[in-house]
């Protein structure tokens, strides 16, 4: 094996589940087994080169964060063997190692000191990682009067900068600002291009698809597939799809999140409906859609001019595309009793997968009811561009109209 290289082979995990009811001696004379068992992982075989970024996917409860523990050997396995040539640095919970009454300085080189990081080294970096952290003027500042996003990047920079063959990454870029999240992709980027493993362990599917060259899928502790990323994404996806209890089309916002003033209106329900108005499950890429937005008047007196927007969310939600009123149209300044806010598009310009819906009603400035999360639906494979093609996973949701031609210079 080459420095950076990582090897799995026939690993196993068994956990213990429940509490013990009666006393040891007892149940093992009645004939009883003291616990129940389960596995956690089992039978997982795989090898990782150097320079390569391996995305590791699968629903909570997978096992993916059991598997990056063990191999960066906080727990040891059941069954199987783990190879590894390098140092392993883990990102499985940032701000490892650190103490709130020391100072950010103090803690880089506790922290790097737990990683198992000569001092030396750590004193060559300091200056790059207080950089990268973005924490300059706060760095002699114990770490206890420290934001949790002043934590983040400092415990972020830490794990990037201090030199380690084998990187192993748990859904610490799930947190930060979006800003802040580019440039530790950026950075992982590089440590690959210097020839340094990653294991990237996240939920953010179109992440995963561009960042890493192949990917693990797990279910319930079993390997599923494995392959390059952009095709395990879709098969994931598309099994996920399938599996998921199919809705109706009607997504009810009682009992939801909501805030607003309350006066004119309120919001009541959201239906999905095809180009003829006829309610459905899920939508095509590509076909005429519908969001039919339900409100009832309040009572106390006629609601002002006002717009209605829907913001449309990806995978850890991150905005695809919104909808205002305000764009297309006057405000409705004459609404009935019972009612419904329809929202047209011709052409669904999204790719296979899940969303969910965000809606706001406004009166200039003023929020009269608003549901940040206004319940889910599922796009379904479509042809958009009339071809029987759609773009791979990791390239964003939305798919826009365009041509390409050849032109002679």
């Amino acid at each position: 094996m080459k420095p950076g290289n990582v090897r799995v082979s026939g690993l196993g995990k068994q956990f213990r589940r429940g509490a013990q009811k009666e006393g040891r001696l007892i149940e093992l004379l009645r004939g009883k087994t003291p616990y129940e068992y389960f596995w956690a992982l089992k039978d997982i075989d795989f090898t990782v080169g150097d320079g390569e970024v391996l995305g590791v996917i699968g629903p909570n409860g997978a096992g993916k964060s059991t598997l990056l523990r063990i191999i960066s050997r906080i727990t040891r396995p059941t069954e199987g063997t783990v190879e590894i040539r390098g140092r392993v640095g883990s990102l499985l919970s940032v701000g490892t190692g650190f103490h709130p009454e020391l100072t950010g300085q103090e803690n880089i080189l506790l922290n790097g000191t737990v990683l198992g990081i000569p001092r030396s080294v750590i004193r060559e970096q300091t200056e790059e990682i207080v950089e990268f952290a973005e924490i300059g003027e706060f760095i002699d500042t114990p770490l206890k009067y420290y934001s949790s996003g002043m934590r983040v990047r400092l415990g972020m920079s830490v794990a990037l900068h201090l030199r380690q063959e084998v990187m192993l990454v748990d859904e610490v870029l799930a947190v930060g600002d979006a800003s802040f999240r580019e440039k530790c992709l950026d950075a992982i980027s590089a440590v690959t291009q210097s020839g340094r493993t990653v294991l990237f362990v996240g939920h953010n599917l179109e992440m995963i698809s561009s960042t890493c060259d192949r990917a693990v899928w797990l279910h319930k502790g079993v390997m599923q597939a494995i392959g390059p990323a952009p095709e395990i994404v879709e098969a994931y996806q598309k099994k996920a799809l399938h599996s998921d209890q199919v809705q109706d089309g009607l997504l009810p916002l009682e009992g939801r999140p909501q805030h607003g003033t309350g006066e004119g209106l309120r919001l009541t329900h959201v239906r999905l409906l095809d180009e003829d108005g006829a309610q459905v499950p899920t939508f095509t890429t590509g076909q005429p859609v519908r969001f039919a937005v339900g409100f009832e008047r309040d009572e106390r007196g006629p609601p002002p001019a006002l717009s209605i927007g829907i913001t449309i969310y990806g995978h850890g939600r991150m905005a695809v595309a919104q909808c205002e009123s305000a764009c297309v149209t006057d405000p409705f300044d004459s609404i009935p009793d019972l009612g419904e806010f329809v929202c047209v598009m011709p052409r669904l310009p999204l790719l296979p997968g899940r969303y969910s819906l965000g809606l706001k009603c406004k009166s200039a400035e003023s929020v009269l009811h608003a549901v940040p999360n206004g319940g889910s639906f599922y796009v379904l494979d479509g042809d958009f561009y009339g071809r029987g093609v759609l773009p791979p996973p990791g390239g964003g949701n939305a798919l826009l109209e365009y041509e390409w031609s050849v032109v002679e210079r």
